[in-house]
């Protein structure tokens, strides 16, 4: 475990690693917005552009398994691009966590989406795995995976893959960069933007791709202690 986030109260990094978040703007921790409708006691809470958080540098290595996690609420159907996670190089985001309206129809369709760069160049190939589990009006648990060992990435909502005719959330062929233009960013691109517009809650980075029996254990509406952890 690299962090562990719960935003009850402040930014403190509860794993003990000392990677403390840092809020900017007018981004705070709401005491009566925790995840899952106050399974949590407290969220981070962002209103608008230029709020979010942030750790000193980098919490992972993007040239190695990862996995990080979060669970997220939207004030309403985001109509723009609204970046949930991402870690920053120097020229590109090693990797975006985010949500994607609908080009045709962007105030009532969209999908969770995960983009990981090869490379720190701004034209290097990006791998992208997409995710309609958008829950409108509700918490959704979202955690990108990264395994180096199969060069693969999965995108899970609420504790499950999508695979249908349209969309699998998945992608093969993914290589990776490690990233060290700054820290973990909560609630933004670093080199994007990409304003998150409502809540995050509980965020979770681990060194190393956790199974989906493990992020089922981080999907589950109760917040754990940090120990309890996969």
């Amino acid at each position: 475990m690299k962090g562990r986030w719960k935003f009850n109260t402040d930014g403190a990094d509860d794993s003990g690693n000392g990677r403390t978040m840092t809020f900017a703007g007018a981004a705070h921790v709401d005491p009566n917005a925790g995840f899952y409708w106050g399974v949590s006691p407290g969220g981070l809470a962002l209103n608008g552009p230029g709020e979010y958080a942030q750790t000193a540098g980098p919490v992972v290595a993007g040239d190695q398994s990862f996995t990080v996690s979060a669970w997220v609420l939207a004030a309403s159907r985001p109509t723009a691009t609204a970046t949930v996670l991402s870690q920053a190089g120097v020229n590109t985001d090693r990797f975006a966590l985010r949500y994607v309206p609908a080009a045709d129809d962007p105030e009532n369709q969209g999908s969770y989406e995960v983009v990981l760069a090869d490379t720190d160049t701004a034209g290097s190939r990006r791998s992208t795995a997409t995710h309609s589990g958008f829950t409108d009006g509700g918490w959704d648990h979202l955690a990108l995976v990264y395994d180096a060992s199969r060069d693969a990435m999965s995108l899970y909502v609420n504790g499950r893959l999508e695979e249908n005719e349209s969309n699998v959330s998945e992608e093969s062929q993914v290589l990776g960069f490690n990233a060290a233009n700054g820290g973990l960013q909560v609630g933004r691109s670093k080199l994007g933007g990409h304003s998150w517009p409502g809540l995050i809650d509980d965020v979770w980075a681990y060194q190393g791709a956790l199974s989906e029996e493990q992020i089922n254990i981080l999907a589950a509406p109760r917040e754990l202690e940090t120990e309890d952890g996969p």
